[in-house]
Formats: structure tokens, sequence, C-alpha cells
């Protein structure tokens, strides 16, 4: 089994923040003019007034092909992260996933064919690969949300809902788990909170968990609470960043979901060799 680095295995989803399409994902499941599909403004989690970052997502369909690019800038304007998802079939299909963060000179890649999951990643002019077989429960940060969305009932029943996340930097996907928190009022909207964990106890007890905030009729991704996929210079290093992430959504637009962020890791830590199964319970 891989060593963890247990301080930055959060989920961020929720890099995160990216954007999701709407419905059911299923794992076998240069642009043109992109179409607004959400913003949001990322806060500090310990100052709630204090805005750090912005966000954009963006969708273009093409045929049977939709594609969503969630960018998140500094205040400068400056890009730090672009998340790129391509979906088939009216966005039920996935079909690969890609993050290019900028702060750390880092592109990671994950594609699925014929059932299979394969990963890249390159630090700097090192590149690495793997591949494994794609589980039923098999997402990454940009079809969170959707998967979320297609299991709305039973979580709401309070059922746990698992998930096999893609951990870009790591080759491999993780377990996670979801389940309903509490239930609020938005301003003046219902709402209803879940929780994902990661699914290993052991990982969980040194972990914060991700708190997503949801209309209550699971249609919409009001606000996220926890570790994300930016990073800030403290003393002249990138140190993780926990924030709190509020949506905005176009009121003529469809509703499109974003995501969380995911799982933040720490390459540097995860040095052990791995076994043949890539999967981190």
């Amino acid at each position: 089994m891989k060593r963890f680095g247990f301080r930055t295995l959060t989920v961020t989803f929720s890099a995160v923040l990216f954007a999701l399409t709407l419905g059911s994902v299923s794992p076998e499941t240069a642009f043109g003019a992109m179409t607004p599909s959400f913003t949001a403004k990322i806060y500090d989690l310990k100052d709630r007034s204090k805005l750090m970052f912005d966000y954009k997502s963006e969708v273009e369909t093409t045929g049977d092909t939709k594609t969503t690019v969630n960018t998140v800038y500094d205040l400068k304007g400056d890009v730090l992260v672009i998340e790129k998802t391509v979906m088939k079939d009216d966005g039920k299909t996935f079909v690969s996933f890609e993050q290019d963060q900028k702060q750390l000179k880092t592109v990671g890649k994950v594609e699925l064919r014929d059932g299979r999951i394969y990963f890249t990643f390159q630090r700097d002019e090192k590149l690495k690969d793997d591949d494994d077989k794609a589980s039923a429960d098999f997402i990454v940060t940009s079809t969170l949300v959707a998967y979320v969305q297609a299991n709305w009932d039973g979580l709401l029943r309070g059922e746990t809902l698992k998930a096999r996340l893609a951990v870009l930097d790591r080759l491999e996907t993780i377990g996670f788990q979801f389940k309903k928190e509490s239930e609020k009022e938005l301003n003046g909207v219902p709402a209803v909170v879940l929780k994902m964990k990661p699914s290993s106890m052991m990982i969980a007890a040194v972990v914060d968990p991700l708190l997503f905030t949801f209309s209550a009729d699971g249609k919409r991704l009001l606000e996220l609470e926890g570790r994300t996929n930016v990073k800030v210079m403290i003393d002249g290093k990138f140190k993780d960043f926990d924030g709190y992430t509020v949506y905005s959504y176009p009121e003529a637009a469809p509703a499109a979901a974003p995501v969380a962020p995911a799982p933040a890791t720490d390459a540097a830590e995860a040095t052990k060799p791995k076994k043949k199964s890539r999967k981190t319970n």
C-alpha cells in the first residue's frame, strides 16, 4: 500500500472547484465560442470576508461532445488552474479530464477507454503514467456533482454514497464516501449539507472532510467548504489552501453542476512503491 501524505490528502475538489454537467455519469462512460455556465468566488475558510480567488466555468457543445473548461484566477486576473473535461452523449459518458496546475507547473490527465482508466502526470520534465480497471463508481472532480445528483434520493434518505475518485498525481483512484450532514436555510432557500470524506478510517482520522451545500432539490451546488486545488505562497513556498466557495448561476441559463475539489495530494510524500492494485480504500 502507498504511504499517504495525510497533510494534503483532502478533497479539493472538488479541486475542487470545478464544474460538472447535469445527469448521471457512467464509467463506460483549440476552443470555439464558450458559453458561460457559472462563476464562483473563493474566500478564506477562516475569514469569509477575505476574497482570495475567482472561478469561472464555460461549456462548449459540438455534435454529441460536451467540453467544460473551469478556470481559477487570482485577483489580478492571472490564471492559476485550468481543468478541461470532455463528455459524450450529451454529457452522460466520461471521456477525459485534464488539469493544468500552473502554480506547481504540473499537468495531469485521466482517460477512460474500454473499461480502463489511463493516467498521465507530468511535473517539470518528469512524465509518469499508469492504468487500472474502472469501477462502476469511478468519478473525477468534474463528474462528482453529477454523480451525487444521480443518487440524490438515497442521500436524502440517509444512505451513504461511495465513489472512487481519480487522483492525478498518484495515478490511482481513492475511495471516498458522501453522506447527508444536515438541512438548513441559505439566504432564505432550503438547502442540504453533504459531507465527503475518505472511506479509509485511517485517512479520515487525519483529513478534514469537505462540506457541500446543495439546493434542497439537489439541482445546484451553492457552497463548498474545504481544501481546494489552488495554493497560497507562504514564506516562499506554496501551501495548501482551505477555501469557502460561493457559486453563482446565470438565471437564464440551465443549471450546470459544479464540482468539488479533487483530493489534493503531496506527490513528494508518496514515495513508497505501489502494489499492482492501484485502488486505495
